[in-house]
């Protein structure tokens, strides 16, 4: 998947459709069919994202979702993606663009993030994501504890990502991938100094 992807969308049943180009070099997002000057910025300009899915829920029941997608420039511009299903109503082709427009930002964005944190680590350079602290000794979790490598255990759920100490299970920390900027770039650049240490089971 190397070609733009363009995606249009109803974020709840009454509102107009949107429209989000993912391109491998920029990101646009129209509010509406009308609108003339949609939000824009390249991929250099990405700074985080977020994403996950919030239950509607109503007595006893959960009579509905929504597919949420933030996207941040490094100017603290954010385009906000909204895909409302109530009564599992377009479900399934909601849940198609949303893993659509997931595996883009994946592909085009998020791995160029990676990248330039793999690129701090391997010149010694020390640096920090979500107040997670990097350098050639290991992490600095919480702002106190020193975690070095091989004594670092990281798991991710479907909500979330936890980070520990594997000798002081005390010493944890979870990161929402719905709440927090950039948890799955976290998640991937410490999964990928394991793994270079060859300090991963798999």
């Amino acid at each position: 998947m190397d070609e733009a992807q363009e995606i249009i969308f109803k974020p709840t049943l009454f509102r107009d459709e949107q429209r989000l180009v993912l391109n491998p070099e920029f990101i646009e997002f129209y509010e509406s069919p009308e609108d003339i000057n949609p939000i824009r910025f390249s991929k250099l300009e990405i700074d985080g994202f977020r994403f996950g899915v919030k239950w509607l829920r109503g007595y006893k029941i959960v009579f509905g979702r929504i597919y949420c997608v933030d996207i941040k420039s490094a100017t603290e511009i954010i385009i906000k993606i909204r895909l409302t299903s109530v009564y599992k109503i377009g479900i399934k082709q909601m849940h198609k663009k949303y893993n659509l427009i997931i595996g883009a930002i994946l592909q085009y964005y998020a791995s160029e993030l990676v990248g330039q944190y793999l690129k701090l680590f391997n010149y010694k350079q020390p640096f920090s994501i979500l107040n997670v602290y990097f350098n050639q000794l290991g992490i600095v979790l919480n702002d106190k504890y020193n975690i070095e490598w091989n004594d670092i255990d990281v798991r991710t759920y479907t909500r979330y990502v936890a980070i520990s100490s594997k000798n002081k299970s005390e010493i944890y920390k979870a990161f929402d991938y719905i709440e927090e900027w950039n948890t799955l770039v976290l998640y991937n650049v410490l999964r990928l100094i394991l793994k270079s240490k060859n300090l991963l089971k798999n």
